[in-house]
């Protein structure tokens, strides 16, 4: 950035002896009769400038456990809140948590290539009631920056494929929060067979902490998404988290939902999913909105 003066300086005289250059030759390519002026070649391109007319759409990360592979359009912003209620029942604890706003700002830095993000869970209010009394837990999560970034597009017989690298920063409430800084690297792929119908995934790790241990996890997802009409699409999910803490087993999970578009900008989610083995939640359901600035 500090040579930012030098690529707007000098560029200049080599942009204008480049475009009369071009005149030049251009000038015997055409037919007799015709001539080429300098001004002719800054004219915009009416295909270019159809393309960029085109309405943008939003396209959230949520619902669902795996992020999208879609990157917000560079200059503009995306936001993401939600809301989101869990059910355990764990050898007699029974543990019933809210979560909100699930917030996500996603800003777009270059076109289909690079956005960062800053997202936090929110406040958190956990009931657990071990079958002696009830006990009560709230609290601020962690935020969590990162860098989306798409490494390549959709090829015949090849998945779109993005980079998503985010972490902790060691914050949030005692009761709530690890206070640890967790690293996590995601793989994002989507594959569109077409227009209404598209099968995502991901793979990610993190360097987790259970208290005072620390402990490479894992996470992956599959997806399939269609979309029934121009606003109303629906989804189901797989998807896998292991070890849940140190030492246990994965905990698998199963979720569906649906995505309403109100405007071209503005979109509603709602999902619910069950727990598939003892180590997962046995209930989970949550709702969202998400807005294209």
């Amino acid at each position: 950035m500090n040579q930012l003066w030098m690529r707007c300086v000098w560029p200049a005289p080599v942009l204008l002896a480049g475009a009369l250059a071009r005149v030049a030759i251009a000038q015997h390519q055409l037919p007799a009769g015709l001539t080429l002026t300098p001004a002719a070649l800054f004219q915009p391109d009416p295909t270019s400038a159809a393309q960029q007319s085109a309405p943008l759409i939003v396209a959230p990360d949520r619902p669902g456990l795996g992020d999208s592979t879609q990157i917000v359009p560079q200059g503009h912003v995306g936001l993401e809140f939600g809301y989101l209620y869990t059910y355990s029942d764990h050898n007699g604890v029974i543990t019933q948590t809210q979560s909100a706003p699930q917030a996500l700002i996603r800003v777009g830095i270059h076109d289909d290539q690079v956005e960062l993000r800053l997202g936090a869970t929110g406040f958190v209010y956990a009931r657990i009631n071990d079958g002696s009394g009830t006990a009560t837990e709230d609290g601020f999560t962690d935020v969590v920056p990162g860098v989306k970034v798409r490494l390549w597009d959709q090829e015949p017989g090849l998945p779109r494929v993005c980079l998503l690298a985010s972490t902790t920063v060691g914050l949030g409430s005692r009761d709530i929060s690890s206070r640890d800084v967790e690293p996590m690297l995601e793989a994002p792929w989507s594959y569109k067979f077409s227009e209404e119908l598209e099968l995502d995934g991901s793979f990610a790790v993190s360097y987790a902490s259970d208290g005072q241990d620390r402990f490479f996890q894992g996470a992956a997802s599959v997806s399939l998404f269609y979309q029934f009409t121009q606003k109303f699409g629906g989804f189901v999910e797989y998807f896998v988290v292991g070890p849940n803490t140190k030492g246990s087993d994965a905990a698998h999970f199963i979720d569906g939902g649906v995505t309403y578009l109100l405007t071209d900008r503005i979109q509603l989610d709602a999902s619910v999913g069950f727990g598939l083995n003892q180590e997962a939640d046995d209930f989970f359901a949550g709702a969202g909105i998400s807005f294209l600035f």
